[in-house]
């Protein structure tokens, strides 16, 4: 009598503890989707600036360059 009591309180703690800790699980996996989705935006953003705005910069960057050699460029130093 004392076993089987025994018995169905172990049972009973096993099953308690794994329908929390599954709920914990969800309540996690949740959270994560849940950030994923808010950061989904900053992630668009980056990509813009790093597929967009850096190629535009490196041609600004390249054409100053451009700019600056041709400026610096004096025929009198020319032999």
């Amino acid at each position: 009598m004392h076993l089987s009591l025994g018995l169905q309180l172990i049972s009973a703690l096993a099953l308690d503890f794994a329908s929390s800790a599954s709920s914990a699980i969800k309540s996690s996996v949740m959270y994560v989707v849940e950030i994923r989705i808010n950061l989904n935006p900053i992630a668009m953003f980056y990509n813009f600036i790093k597929n967009v705005l850096q190629p535009i910069r490196k041609l600004t960057q390249n054409k100053q360059q451009e700019v600056s050699n041709q400026l610096n460029f004096r025929p009198d130093l020319c032999i």
